[in-house]
Formats: structure tokens, sequence, C-alpha cells
């Protein structure tokens, strides 16, 4: 620890413990993220697949760079997306088939520089992905690459979902990334998706030369033969080689249109057809000339040579092949000379960049016994300006997003917290403090536990259909009005509830009744806790609410999430009654994630929604309520709860 002088009659502490998340001994400084959102691009690239709901962020893609090197979120810790995705070499593998932990891939690995650099969002080889965040777990649920997918006796996702959850440096990544500890699929392939299309290689020959010139015109920076190989690239046939046709500069990104390109081999034998998707031609060999692995799909072609002498004579048609590679009576033959041929090849040489082979932002953030430090304080003297009141302003830059403590002390020993603040999304936060007496303050940062309490099982495993009296509902009580109300049984059938809960119960209603269902937590949620639930209904008639509500001891709502039927979007009620979420009503299943930030502020968070508020009055959030109230006579619907967890902080 280090301790810093400040004014006469106060000194700052600031604590380094738990100040460097442990997880090993590499270090990642969350206090000042790497420049992933902001790298300049060059004014005539414009083409992009990125989603208008997932641009690239620091912190996104920070927790995406460590995902993508984490060993762990294979099988049995011995594969990661790096592991066929190699940044030495262009982020490909120069193996012809991967090795995965049940074997090898089907198909060569694809490069992923400038993956973000295109207009065409699908991908794989055969685009079965629909968006590149699609394709970021599909890998990890694959039997032979990753193992995570849940057939063939392999652990499923909501496996690796638990196990992630349970690593410090995740919860620490998440909460810095979302605003939350909350650790799912859809987060996983943001962030993923994130890093992948940071990769960025824009200080090539070529970029230096079309800075400053028009493609139609020869590039001063070039030689004799490279001028001539990229007039036949762009040009179209007879003369040119029509390439820029499929691969279109200055992005060299791959036609949506495109189909077949006459390769027709499958890995281990047999007929591959369905491959229409290439990477990007930028980098397809490093800075010294040699390849990044073998080309296409099959890696059949180890030179350029190889590939252009295959452009040149298509060897034959098929049911799936581009038109732009038939012609009158056949199939391409260009009749380029050797010349021409190896032309081409000295052009495709200048997209070639260098830094993208180094840049530490890509690099492998583990050490080689795949460990990890986080910096998430701050590594400098802590602000302090007296107020001139008889207080001071501490401020501090930090980890962006992050519940810290401030804690003071009068011998160093005993410490007492005072108060929690939480940094802005650019990492800062400040606070006030006396400036009478002595005393020894320090900032904290204590990461979730991971640990589940209690009140995470529900017992489920004993609830039944209890009737009005809830019956083998433990500690559930169940209150109705106007008419009757039940449990429904354990739904671990899933018959009763939509996809996304593996274990819920049902709340029913009828004849116009209310039916509430609430649940002391074994103790009441703190600073930083998180409480999740799922929240299905598939039918609610006019007029009536569905929801559920955190209050404290007495029963006093502190907040409530609810429906009206009839409307478009949730309500909540918190300290401002009523207020519209933004978040449409769905039949399909809500996931939502409760945050106390402090005794009066949480967030809420729905979906890809993040909602922040003020708690209503009252005690210690301290008991969950279930409500169902229909709203027909004669009718009657149920309510059903699925996945409740609760992580403590410590």
């Amino acid at each position: 620890m280090k301790i810093f002088p400040a004014v006469p009659v106060v000194l700052i502490l600031v604590s380094m413990l738990p100040g460097r998340v442990r997880a090993q001994s590499g270090v990642l400084d969350l206090t000042d993220l790497d420049n992933y959102a902001d790298q300049p691009v060059p004014a005539y690239i414009t083409r992009s697949n990125t989603p208008a709901d997932n641009p690239v962020t620091d912190a996104g893609a920070t927790l995406g760079r460590v995902l993508f090197y984490d060993k762990r979120l294979s099988r049995n810790n011995t594969v990661s997306c790096s592991s066929c995705h190699r940044q030495e070499h262009a982020f490909s593998d120069p193996a012809t088939a991967s090795v995965g932990v049940n074997g090898t891939t089907g198909r060569h690995s694809m490069r992923l520089v400038n993956a973000r650099f295109g207009a065409e969002p699908r991908f794989f080889w055969n685009e079965r992905a629909q968006s590149l965040e699609a394709q970021t777990t599909q890998p990890i649920q694959d039997h032979v690459e990753m193992g995570f997918g849940g057939t063939g006796g392999d652990p499923g996702f909501p496996d690796l979902v638990t196990k992630l959850s349970a690593i410090e440096e995740y919860r620490v990544l998440f909460a810095a990334t979302f605003g939350d500890f909350l650790i799912n699929e859809e987060r996983i392939q943001r962030s993923l998706a994130q890093f992948v299309r940071s990769i960025q290689s824009f200080d090539s020959k070529y970029d230096v030369g079309r800075a400053t010139t028009p493609d139609n015109q020869n590039f001063a920076n070039f030689t004799a033969a490279e001028n001539r190989g990229k007039q036949i690239f762009l040009g179209p046939p007879p003369g040119g080689a029509g390439c820029a046709g499929c691969h279109r500069p200055p992005e060299f990104d791959i036609d949506p249109a495109s189909l077949n390109n006459g390769v027709t081999n499958a890995l281990g034998g047999g007929v591959d057809l369905a491959n229409t998707r290439s990477p990007s031609l930028r980098d397809l060999v490093k800075p010294n000339g040699q390849p990044n692995g073998g080309f296409m799909h099959t890696a059949a072609f180890a030179t350029l040579g190889a590939v252009i002498a295959h452009y040149n004579v298509i060897p034959g048609d098929n049911a799936n092949l581009d038109p732009r590679l038939r012609r009158p009576g056949g199939v391409q033959n260009l009749n380029l000379t050797p010349q021409q041929q190896a032309d081409i090849v000295a052009f495709l040489a200048t997209l070639t960049g260098t830094a993208v082979y180094t840049d530490a932002r890509w690099s492998n953030p583990f050490n080689a016994a795949g460990e990890i430090d986080f910096i998430i304080l701050p590594k400098s003297a802590l602000a302090l300006t007296d107020n001139g009141n008889g207080s001071a302003t501490l401020a501090a830059q930090a980890a962006p997003g992050l519940l810290y403590s401030l804690q003071t002390s009068q011998d160093l020993s005993a410490w007492s917290t005072v108060g929690t603040m939480i940094s802005d999304a650019d990492g800062s936060f400040s606070t006030t403090i006396p400036m009478q007496g002595r005393a020894f303050y320090r900032i904290v940062y204590s990461p979730a536990s991971g640990t589940l309490s209690s009140d995470s099982a529900l017992n489920y495993a004993s609830w039944s259909d209890g009737s009005s009296g809830g019956t083998g509902f433990g500690a559930w009580v169940l209150a109705t009005a106007g008419s009757a109300g039940h449990f429904l049984a354990d739904t671990a059938s899933l018959a009763n509830i939509n996809a996304g809960s593996s274990k819920a119960f049902g709340l029913f209603a009828n004849n116009s009744g209310v039916a509430t269902a609430s649940r002391l937590f074994s103790t009441p949620l703190g600073m930083g806790d998180v409480f999740t639930l799922r929240f299905d209904n598939s039918f609610i008639a006019s007029g009536s609410q569905v929801g559920f509500a955190l209050t404290d001891s007495s029963g006093a709502v502190r907040v409530r999430f609810y429906f009206v039927g009839g409307e478009a979007t949730y309500r909540i009620t918190d300290a401002v009654t009523g207020r519209n979420t933004g978040v449409p009503w769905t039949d399909a299943g809500l996931a939502v994630t409760f945050t106390l930030l402090s005794e009066s502020e949480y967030s809420l968070t729905v979906g890809g929604t993040a909602i922040s508020g003020t708690l209503a009055p009252g005690g210690a959030v301290s008991r969950l309520v279930v409500e169902n109230n229909n709203g027909g006579a004669g009718s009657g619907y149920n309510l059903y709860i699925g996945d409740m967890t609760r992580t403590d902080v410590p």
C-alpha cells in the first residue's frame, strides 16, 4: 500500500489490496484502457458490418480480448479462439486444419484481419452465421472445436456461463463493460465481436499510395510490377483478371453476392460447394512475403502463385459456381502470361501491413502459464481539493463502471465503510470527506464473491402443486384476493415456460382474482449485491398487471417492475410512480438483473436495456414479491418466474 500526504490534517491512503484483482501475474490496466474505439481509419475506407447496437468500445473489446485468448472457454481448458486464429499469422492458422478438443476442424481457419470492413454481415466460409456476434460462440459450442455444445456428452453453454461466473476477473470485466456482474451468451458474443472488429491493418504499402492517389492511377511508391499487377487486378477480362469484381478495393472485402470460386474439395475428401465467402485480401502474406497459412477453405494452395494459377484457368464447372467465373461455352480461362500472374502476386503483397502482427492491443493478455492481473484502482496519487467549508473533495481515476467503497480509519487497523462511489464511463469518481481532526481514508474495490446465497436454489425440488395454501413451497407465502390463486407445479419439464430457464414456477390467478407470492431473502441485499430472475408471461388480459417487486421486511415497495395488459412496454415504480421503462412487452421471456448500488440507488438490466433509478423510501431490500393480477371474470392466466440467483459482494 502507499500513503499520500494531502493536507496537514488529513492523510489519504490508497489500498492496493484488493486494488489489483489477482488472477496470476499478467497485467491488464483497466484504469487506462487501450484505444480500440477510436483507431484511425483511412477516409477511403467506407464499408463496415458493425451493427448499430454493438459498436466497438474500449471496455467491450478489452473483455473480448481476454475471452478470445482464454483457454477456459473450452471444455478441457486447452483451446482458445486464439489457438486457431494466431496474431503472428494475421489471426489465421498455418495448419491446414486446426486442432480442437476432440479432433480437427472441417475447414481451414479464416484470417480475421479487417473482418469489420466489409458489406457482408455473414460469417464462416459457408456464411452460416448471420452476424459476427452469432459466429463468435458457435466454435465454443462445437463438439470438435471447444466442446460446450451440450450434446454427445459435452457440457452445455450454460455450464460455461456458470464456469465463467465463478472466475473473479470475469466478474470485474463484465461489471466494467456492462454495468453489472451478469454473464450470458449475448454479452460474450458482443464482447468477442467487438474485439475481432477492432483488429485492423491499414499501414500497408498500398495504403501509403492510396492515401494520395486513386486506384486507377499508378502509385508513386509502387514498383512497375506492382502497378501493373494493380491494373490487372482491377481491370475486367479481357486484358484484366476481374479480381476486383468479387474482392472489392479499397477494403478488398468479398462481394456479398459471390458464389463458389471453383474450389470444390472438402477436407477429408468429398465435395463441398457451400463455400461462398472469403476473408479480406489484406495481409495474405507476412511482411517478409511468407504466406499466413494455406489459401482457400481447404488451405489447398500454399502460395499466391498457385491461387492466381487457379483463377487463370478454373478447373471445372459446378452448380454453385459464381457466374463471373463462367465464359461462353465454358469456364474462365484468362490466358494470363507468367509475368502477368507474377505482377498480380507482387500487387497482393502490397496489401500487407506490419503493426497488426505485433500490436499489444491484439496480443495475448495472459502470460505463458495463463495468468493475469487487473489494475482497477488509481495508480497515481488521488486529487484532494479543500472546499473551504470544513470539507474536501477527493477525486480519482480508476476503472470505469465499478462500485468502489470509501473507508476510513483512525489507526490504519480498524476500517469502516463511510460511502460508495460508482466510477463514470471514463473511470473518474469523486466524493466529499470531512476536514476535521486526523483520519486515514482508502479506496477499496471488492468484486462480487460469485458465491450464490441460499436464496439461489429456492428449494425447487420440494415444490409441488400446493393450491391456495402453498403446500410444499416452504418459505414462500401465497396470498389471494377476490378468487382462487395458487402455485403451479415445478415446471422442470419447461412445458409452461419459454426457453431460457432451467427451473421455474408458475403463479395462477382467475376470475378477476389477485395472487401474490412472497419470500424473504435469507439476508437483506447489501450494496453491490446482484439479484437475477427470468420473467415470463404468455398472455396478459387488458388492464391486468403482472410483475414483481422488491420490498423491505414490512412490505414497503422499494422498486416494482410490471406490465399492464394492453400497453406496449413495461413500467417501473420506485421513487417515481409508473414511469415507462422503454422495454417492450414480449412473451419470449425477460432476463432481469437488479443491482443495489447504494442504500437508495439501483440499476436494473432487462435484456439489452439498462435502467437506473432511486429506490422508494423504506428499509433494507429484504423480500421478493411476485404479482399476478388477473383482469377478467371467467378467465385465468399464469405468470412464470424462473432461474433466480443472487450474488453477494463480501
